[in-house]
């Protein structure tokens, strides 16, 4: 963080920026492999596994489970994890910022 001593009333009236402006939201490439990512693998699993056995319901209903059953492990599971996982190739910009690129002597 950098100071600045300001004197008199211009403090008052400047703006103060002590908060770094937010990182860039990653680019759309990197947002759609993370999707992929947490999205493939359970709708795989899902047709492979509770699919079959679902064989004699209505088609409507099959696809609203499936809908249902990937949308909640995808948002309330693996997109967390994923994020948190890809967190620095997502958000580079952030962690120069915090100086976690550079290496430190122990």
């Amino acid at each position: 963080m950098v100071r600045r001593r300001v004197r008199g009333v211009r403090a008052w009236f400047e703006v103060q920026t002590l908060t770094p402006a937010p990182p860039a939201p990653p680019s759309k490439w990197k947002l759609w492999f993370v999707n992929m990512s947490a999205v493939f693998p359970p709708v795989l699993l899902f047709n492979l596994t509770v699919l079959p056995d679902l064989g004699d319901l209505n088609a409507l209903i099959r696809t609203l489970l499936l809908c249902l059953c990937v949308t909640a492990l995808v948002t309330w599971i693996l997109m967390p994890r994923l994020q948190r996982f890809f967190r620095k190739w997502l958000y580079p910009s952030l962690q120069a910022l915090r100086g976690r690129h550079i290496r430190r002597a122990t």
